[in-house]
C-alpha cells in the first residue's frame, strides 16, 4: 500500500524551504587551530572581537540587480575590489598605513606599499591615536604606527587604548585594571588616588600622589592644579614639591626632579634631604652637601652633616669630631675637634668637649673658630635676643655674649625668649620672666608650648590644654587634649576625639573631616 504525505504538511515543507535564510552570527569555535580546549575568557573575547570590528571584515557580496531579457532574470555583474597581492586592503588611515590579509595573516603597510608590520598575526585592527592592536593565536597586544610591538600579545581583551594619563585598560584572564605604555600593571579597575596634600592644596602648583598597583607595591607620581597626570606615578617613593623640586626614589635610590619631570639631581644616591636651599647626599656611609643641579657644594667626605645651614656654615663630623664647613666655598671655617656642634645664632654657637667618659662641658665659639665663652656649663642653649640659657650645678639661668649672668641659677628648667619673655620652671610649674629676670606670669601650669604666636602661648592645667597672653590673662580656657598655636587668627584643637578649628576667642569656626581619604578642614555654616 502506497502512503502519502497530507496536503496540509506538503504545503508547510513547501513553504519552510521557500524561505530565505539569513545567518549573521560567526560561529566561535570551542577548540584552537591545534585542537586543544580554549578558555572561557578566549571565547568571550573572540565573541567581543568579532561584535566590534565587522568593518574589517570582507563585506558581502552586493544584492543581485534582476535586469529583464525576455522576461529572463539575469545576475548583475560585479567587480571584485583590487586589493594587489593581498587577499584584502583597507583605506589608508590618519597615519598613511593599510592593514592587509594575505593566506589568512594580517599586517599593515604604507601607502608606498612598504611592509611595516609583518603578516604574522590572525588580525590586526586599528584602535586611533597611532595605535593598532595587534592578535596572535587568542591574545591581544599593540603596535605603534612604526611596526614595533610595543605591549606583546598577553591580554584576553584590550578595553580602551592610552588615555591622556598614558594608561589603556585591559583584561587578562578576567582580572581588568589599567597598564602603563611600558604594559606595567598601574591601577585596579576603579581604585583612586590617594593624595599627601589636602584637596585643593598644592605644593609649588602640584600635588603628590601615590596608589597601590595589582603587584601590592605604592607608587607615587604628581598631579597639577588641574587634577591632571603631570608626572606618572613610576616612583617608589617622593616627597612633595619645594621650591621646584621634588625628591623622588627608584629602586633603592634618591635623586631629584623638576616640575617637568626632568631629572635634575641623578637618581644615585642612598639618602637625601633638603638643607635649606641645598641638599644632603650620602653614598654609602659618607655624606656631603650639592645644589639643586647635582652640583657638589661640600664633598662627600663627612661622616654626618647637620640638618641645616645656620648663618652661612653648617657643622659636619670628621673623623668622629665635629666641626663647621662655609656654604659656599665648602672650606673648614672651625675645626673639627668637638663632641658636638650646634647651629651659629646672633654670631655664636654651642660647642661641647669630652671631659671625662660620660661628662662633657659646654662653650661658645664663633665663626673664626674662637672659643669666645668657655666650656664652664653643664648644658647650654643658644642665644635668642642676645640671652642665652646656660646650666651650673643642675640649675638653670640667663647669659649675655660677654658672658655677664643677666638672669640667676635658680630654675629647672628655661626655654628661649621669645616676644620678649622665656619660659622658666620652677618647684614643678612653669611661669614666664622677661630680659631683667622679672617673673611676668607666675609659675603655676604643668606645661607649656614652646613659644609664643600672634600674642598668645598654649599652656597645660592637669591634662588640659587652653592659652594666655602675654600678660597671663587667659585667653582660651583649658579644654582641649594637645598643645596648640595660632596661625592666621586659626588653631587646630582635640575635643572630645573631634578635630576643630578655632579662632582666637575660642569659637569654633571649621571642623576637620576625612573625605575621599583625605583630611579636609569644613568651615561651618
Amino acid at each position: 500500500m502506497r502512503s502519502y504525505i497530507p496536503v496540509r504538511q506538503l504545503l508547510f515543507i513547501m513553504l519552510l524551504f521557500s524561505l530565505p535564510i539569513s545567518i549573521n552570527a560567526q560561529y566561535v569555535s570551542p577548540n584552537d587551530k591545534n585542537g586543544n580546549r580554549r578558555s572561557a575568557y578566549d571565547i568571550k573575547a573572540e565573541e567581543a572581537r568579532n561584535k566590534q570590528n565587522n568593518s574589517y571584515k570582507p563585506s558581502s557580496a552586493p544584492a543581485k540587480t534582476p535586469s529583464r531579457s525576455n522576461d529572463v532574470v539575469v545576475p548583475a555583474k560585479t567587480e571584485k575590489p583590487d586589493y594587489g597581492k593581498y587577499d584584502l586592503r583597507t583605506s589608508p588611515d590618519e597615519n598613511g598605513m593599510q592593514i592587509v590579509k594575505l593566506n589568512g595573516k594580517w599586517g599593515f603597510v604604507s601607502i608606498k606599499d612598504e611592509m611595516i608590520l609583518p603578516l604574522i598575526y590572525e588580525k590586526v585592527i586599528y584602535r586611533g591615536k597611532g595605535w593598532y592592536e595587534i592578535i596572535s593565536g587568542t591574545k591581544s597586544g599593540l603596535a605603534n604606527k612604526q611596526g614595533q610591538v610595543v605591549i606583546p600579545c598577553q591580554f584576553n581583551l584590550i578595553y580602551t587604548i592610552f588615555d591622556a594619563n598614558g594608561q589603556a585598560k585591559v583584561n587578562r584572564y578576567g582580572q581588568v585594571y589599567f597598564i602603563n605604555e611600558k604594559g606595567e600593571p598601574v591601577l585596579e579597575a576603579n581604585q583612586t588616588y590617594s593624595r599627601h596634600e589636602v584637596m585643593g592644596n598644592y605644593k609649588d602648583g602640584m600635588a603628590l600622589v601615590s596608589l597601590r598597583d595589582i603587584k601590592g607595591e605604592t607608587k607615587y607620581g604628581f598631579l597639577d592644579s588641574t587634577d591632571k597626570i603631570k608626572i606618572p606615578l613610576t616612583y617608589d617613593n617622593a616627597y612633595s614639591f619645594y621650591q621646584g623640586i621634588a625628591l623622588v626614589k627608584s629602586g633603592t635610590q634618591w635623586g631629584a626632579i623638576n616640575k617637568t619631570g626632568e631629572i635634575t639631581i641623578p637618581i644615585i644616591y642612598k639618602k637625601i634631604d633638603y638643607v635649606d636651599n641645598l641638599f644632603m647626599v650620602s653614598e654609602d656611609i659618607k655624606v656631603g652637601v650639592i645644589d639643586g643641579k647635582g652640583k657638589i657644594i661640600i664633598p662627600l667626605i663627612y661622616e654626618q652633616c647637620a640638618t641645616s645651614f645656620s648663618e652661612g656654615c653648617i657643622s659636619m663630623k670628621l673623623n668622629n669630631a665635629w666641626g663647621y664647613v662655609d656654604s659656599i666655598s665648602g672650606q673648614e671655617i672651625v675645626p673639627f675637634k668637638y663632641a658636638s656642634g650646634g647651629n651659629f645664632r646672633e654670631g655664636l654657637a654651642v660647642v661641647t668637649k669630652q671631659e671625662k667618659m660620660f661628662s662633657v662641658s659646654y662653650g661658645f665659639v664663633n665663626k673664626a673658630g674662637t672659643e669666645v665663652i668657655p666650656f664652664v656649663y653643664e648644658d647650654a642653649r643658644g642665644f635668642y635676643g642676645g640671652l642665652s640659657g646656660v646650666m651650673q650645678k643642675s640649675k638653670w639661668g640667663f647669659i649675655d655674649q660677654q658672658q655677664n649672668l643677666i638672669v640667676k641659677f635658680i630654675y629647672e628648667d628655661t626655654r628661649q625668649f621669645n616676644e620678649g619673655l622665656a619660659a622658666v620652671k620652677l618647684k614643678g610649674k612653669w611661669g614666664y620672666i622677661n630680659r631683667a629676670g622679672k617673673m611676668i606670669i607666675p609659675c603655676r601650669y604643668d606645661n607649656t608650648y614652646a613659644i609664643f604666636n600672634e600674642g598668645q602661648i598654649s599652656v597645660q592645667v592637669g591634662e588640659k590644654w587652653g592659652s594666655i597672653n602675654n600678660k597671663g590673662e587667659e585667653t582660651i580656657a583649658a579644654l582641649y587634649t594637645d598643645p596648640f598655636r595660632f596661625v592666621n587668627g586659626e588653631a587646630y584643637v582635640r575635643l572630645d576625639g573631634k578635630s576643630l578649628f578655632i579662632n582666637k576667642q575660642g569659637i569654633i569656626v571649621a571642623t576637620q573631616q576625612r573625605i575621599n581619604g583625605n583630611y579636609v578642614r569644613v568651615p561651618l555654616r
